[in-house]
């Protein structure tokens, strides 16, 4: 009876071990880039600053390259990305580079954008230097 308790405590530790696999830059860009879609969220101007970076460009849903002036909200607009929240993100870091991977989902007009932010560790700090947000197409039961 023993030897199954130990068993059992052996394959619940290694599963949690399996599920908790991201290394600490990995956990730490994630959770920069949750940050970025709350500061987006919030129109917080000072934490997109501090977020992206100034060489920013990226790619919009609709194809227009942007910079990092694009993506700090005017004072008085409206929030960007209001009801979207990330779903499956992955990040993958080599050296003092990581991009990020996943979807970004909008509930209320059922809109999804297949989305890759690429960050450089500046000073010890991950910064989003590269975006692309493509739609995705919708797929219905065949």
């Amino acid at each position: 009876m023993k030897g199954c308790v130990c068993l059992f405590l052996l394959l619940v530790a290694a599963a949690v071990s399996a599920q908790s696999n991201e290394s600490p830059d990995e956990a730490a860009v994630l959770s920069v880039q949750r940050q970025w879609l709350e500061a987006s969220q919030a129109g917080n101007g000072n934490a997109l600053h501090q977020i992206i970076d100034d060489s920013f460009v990226g790619s919009t849903p609709n194809n227009q390259i942007i910079n990092k002036q694009s993506l700090l909200p005017p004072k008085g607009s409206e929030p960007t990305f209001r009801n979207s929240h990330f779903a499956d993100l992955t990040a993958r870091i080599i050296g003092d580079t990581a991009v990020v991977f996943g979807n970004m989902v909008t509930p209320e007009d059922s809109t999804t954008l297949r989305c890759a932010m690429v960050y450089a560790k500046r000073a010890g700090t991950w910064k989003m230097i590269a975006a692309q947000l493509v739609p995705v197409a919708e797929t219905r039961g065949q």
